[in-house]
């Protein structure tokens, strides 16, 4: 009668707030009085009114636990259709398995892009949402393994565990789950399971059981004749007095229909378990509403698929199976337990002794007063002493910034007494402190302490470089907060720091420089050797063109070494071409052998048929030289450093197995040590900028983070598997070019259909290299002034303007350098054809000249074939010049 005076109340509310504004419509697949989904609502509810007071929810009733039939669902969805279809719903909230189905077939009744947050759902898959967007929820699961674990500590002899559940779809969930923990008890119980059954066999088969045995119960919510059992408080009352042994469940308690949801006032069907709480999982489910109303989109918050449980026991079961309460796990609730006499009058035994103790601390109080107050003064007096005497820099100012107090130290050290101090912008006009007052009062606001830089001079002229820690001293009211001011004079300090990292960088210098000497006397030996070889009048010409293409390839690997040298530096310009790792990392090995020491071995192994990356070739050196140099530091005992590259085809299989890999075609370039390893915490944050586990000394945390940017910016991935003691592998994916290698360029002569014979004027301060420019040119029937520096390239070209058709012009040159004296020419002749040439990096240059051209710089040193054909293509685009007048 009751529940049905409530339900209808219920109805009644929800139809009243149909007629007006609703913008929550709450769907729940039962009816009102049953123990679950009231707590499901009540929780959403609590959840929902504690955040949005004046909100007006919906609540509509499947009652599909009493109906399960097609015509209740069709009534259901016309009344759904009658009362909402003029609705703006803003969302909807399903409770259960059914409710949800219901909502994901019938979208259209709300609009398919009303998002949808759903609880109470057994045995959650994502398949369960596919096609579907805007809907976010909490799954129900029970926790059976801790109530198998339970059992276990409360009765350790137990062997059989007895199994009853029901055909409803809650409780067959619930048998899924328990399936899928069997698998860990297999060595500890053996299962038996009743279903199927009619009220009195279930209670029969309890009220048989033998010692050790144990029963758990997955929910008796209906029988096999489909009765209702979830309101027969009689039956599930008989199901914890007719067992022989202990039942333990894994759902709350029946509480009694739209009460608060105590458990202390339930029925309880068993000892307990690890119960799930319908009231925690609504309140998660509403939480889940707030924040899909306040905007935040469905599909942005993860499905919740662990619902919250409690560990909790009835004292009056426990006592009746004679279970150990010392044995429970701590934190376990327990109910109905008896009340001792300090439980009962607790709250009248701690207000006496509240009134004690306070009569007992004022009396202390003003026994103690005054000799506190004197302890307080001494210790002033002494806090006072060492500000005088202490020899950090101490100030005090005001919320205004004003200095209120300066110790002693500062003005021995700035040479500025108080009164100085006092004059307005004290801190950033005469301390040159690193921030204003407004910016460390902000931060003081946000953070406990500020600290920062000032550069002060002495009235004698010397300047202090002093190290600052500010920090605030609150007061009752934001004006009367003051500021703490400390420092120390760090100027000896960084001087001696800035010469240790001279001396640290001449040491790195100094090691580079007796690797590349080595290189270069080599290739000096054989361009040496093989030219005195060529000038022997003995040679004859075959052996004469062996020397001759001995000292070109020396002069080739020259230029290679120089460009890894840049590389080292990060001074080579940055420029994408198709390349053979193979041949970059074979070029590379002797620099990463001198640089990483002797002590570690370096195995390279190549790849036959490797395709080509698109990539920059300093940046792919300088992962390599990164890669190596952290590998040495893990291995500072020795060890082995391992390289390979190989062609890596990645599949969307090997992708779903793999969640840090892309599907396509790739070349995988692997580098793994033996060193030292990582531990997954550290291996987390690797690729963070300035993170580092070496010494300050030792390097700036900027390393791997470098690394892992180009590859980004490569179109590439990497992968680092690494353990404590087993060394480091990194995995790097580099795309496969899309395009074939472009052709080499051709050494030797140039077709003389492309260079038509022109007046050249060559600009080279260096005599050997002018020597050797005018001759290549002439050799081509080009006419050449000649000039040594910037200045008589500006007097040469303005003899002989009208003539002149193309400059080509060093960068760095003595009097004028190159682009002061091309600006010098264009004001005689404007749009000169000019070409630059240098033996500095694009980079390197940049920083220092405005070149004035848009054709990429000749870099030194260069072939005459490439000579030839620049001079060719900047002719042809050239317009003709002006006939002399």
């Amino acid at each position: 009668m009751i529940c049905g005076l409530l339900g209808f109340l219920l109805w009644g509310l929800s139809a009243a707030r149909a007629q007006e504004s609703v913008e929550v419509l709450i769907i729940d697949s039962y009816h009102p009085g049953y123990t679950w989904s009231d707590g499901e609502l009540r929780g959403v509810l609590h959840s929902l009114l504690a955040a949005h007071p004046r909100l007006l929810p919906g609540v509509e009733y499947l009652d599909w636990i009493r109906h399960p039939t097609p015509e209740n669902e069709q009534r259901f969805l016309d009344l759904l259709n009658a009362k909402y279809a003029g609705q703006k719903l803003k969302l909807v909230i399903t409770l259960d398995d059914k409710a949800l189905q219901l909502a994901l077939e019938h979208r259209a009744l709300f609009g398919r892009d009303i998002p949808i947050v759903f609880g109470g759902v057994n045995y959650f898959t994502p398949e369960l949402l596919h096609g579907q967007t805007n809907i976010t929820g909490v799954a129900e699961t029970k926790d059976i393994s801790r109530t198998l674990d339970l059992i276990h500590e409360l009765q350790p002899g137990v062997r059989e565990i007895v199994v009853y559940h029901d055909d409803t779809t809650s409780s067959l969930a619930n048998r899924r789950e328990l399936d899928a923990a069997l698998p860990r008890y297999t060595n500890a119980f053996s299962f038996r399971f009743l279903d199927h059954w009619s009220e009195t066999e279930l209670l029969d088969d309890l009220g048989q059981l033998r010692r050790g045995t144990a029963v758990l119960g997955l929910g008796a919510t209906r029988d096999r004749d489909g009765r209702q059992l979830s309101s027969d408080t009689t039956f599930l009352k008989s199901i914890a007095v007719r067992s022989t042994v202990p039942v333990y469940i894994i759902s709350e308690p029946i509480v009694q229909p739209f009460s608060t949801g105590n458990w202390e006032s339930a029925i309880w069907t068993g000892v307990g378990g690890s119960l799930v709480s319908s009231d925690a999982h609504g309140e998660l489910v509403g939480d889940m509403a707030n924040r899909v109303l306040a905007g935040t989109p469905a599909d942005s918050i993860p499905v919740v698929t662990h619902t919250p449980t409690r560990l909790a026991v009835d004292w009056l079961q426990m006592k009746r199976f004679n279970l150990p309460i010392h044995a429970l796990p701590a934190g376990t609730e327990i109910y109905h337990e008896p009340q001792s006499y300090y439980r009962i009058n607790k709250s009248r035994i701690i207000a006496g002794a509240v009134i004690l103790g306070v009569a007992a601390v004022v009396l202390l109080i003003l026994g103690t007063n005054v000799a506190l107050r004197r302890r307080a003064e001494r210790q002033n007096l002494r806090l006072a002493a060492a500000v005088q005497e202490a020899t950090e820099i101490i100030l005090m100012l005001d919320a205004r910034g004003n200095v209120l107090y300066v110790n002693p130290a500062f003005t021995q050290l700035t040479g500025r007494t108080l009164a100085e101090a006092r004059q307005p912008d004290f801190l950033r006009a005469t301390l040159h402190v690193t921030d204003d007052f407004a910016g460390i009062q902000e931060t003081l606001r946000r953070q406990k302490s500020w600290a920062g830089r000032s550069t002060c001079t002495h009235p004698e002229g010397r300047v202090l470089e002093l190290s600052l820690v500010a920090s605030a001293v609150p007061a009752a009211t934001e004006a009367e907060v003051s500021y703490l001011i400390m420092g120390r004079d760090v100027t000896r300090e960084n001087r001696l720091e800035q010469q240790l990292r001279n001396s640290q960088k001449m040491e790195a210098v100094g090691l580079l420089a007796g690797g590349v000497a080595h290189d270069f006397n080599n290739l000096l030996q054989i361009i040496g050797g093989h030219t005195h070889l060529a000038l022997d009048p003995q040679s004859n010409p075959t052996e004469q063109r062996e020397c001759l293409e001995q000292v070109l390839e020396a002069s080739d690997r020259a230029a290679q070494l120089t460009r890894q040298l840049l590389a080292f530096g990060r001074r080579q310009s940055l420029q994408r071409e198709d390349i053979d790792l193979n041949r970059v990392i074979g070029n590379l090995l002797k620099m990463l052998r001198r640089v990483i020491g002797e002590h570690l071995s370096v195995e390279f192994t190549p790849c036959r048929g490797l395709e080509n990356i698109y990539a920059d070739r300093g940046q792919m050196e300088q992962v390599l030289l990164n890669l190596c140099v952290n590998a040495r530091d893990a291995m500072p005992g020795g060890g082995r450093l391992m390289i390979a590259v190989e062609n890596a085809d990645l599949t969307q299989a090997f992708c779903d197995a793999h969640p840090w890999a892309r599907p396509g075609h790739y070349v995988l370039l692997r580098a793994a040590d033996t060193g030292c390893g990582m531990d997954q915490k550290t291996l987390a944050r690797i690729f963070e900028p300035f993170f580092t586990t070496k010494r300050k000394d030792q390097g700036n945390g900027l390393g791997l983070a470098v690394v892992h940017g180009i590859i980004e910016q490569h179109g590439g991935f990497i992968h680092v598997y690494s353990e404590p003691g087993s060394g480091t592998s990194f995995q790097i994916y580099l795309p496969v070019a899309e395009r074939k290698p472009a052709a080499p360029a051709e050494r030797g002569p140039v077709d003389n259909a492309l260079v038509q014979p022109a007046v050249i004027l060559l600009v080279e301060d260096e005599p050997a290299v002018r020597d050797l420019a005018t001759r290549v040119l002439r050799k081509k029937g080009h006419t050449v002034f000649t000039a040594s520096n910037g200045a008589e390239a500006v007097q040469m070209f303005t003899e002989h303007a009208p003539l002149i058709q193309l400059i080509v012009m060093d960068v760095v040159m003595p009097l004028l350098n190159g682009p002061e004296a091309y600006a010098r020419i264009s004001a005689i002749r404007p749009g000169v054809p000019i070409i630059y040439c240098s033996g500095y990096s694009a980079d390197v240059l940049r920083s220092g000249f405005e070149l004035n051209t848009d054709e990429p710089l000749l870099q030194k040193p260069y072939e005459p074939g490439q000579l030839l054909a620049r001079i060719a293509r900047s002719l042809a685009q050239a317009p003709p010049p002006e006939p002399p007048v």
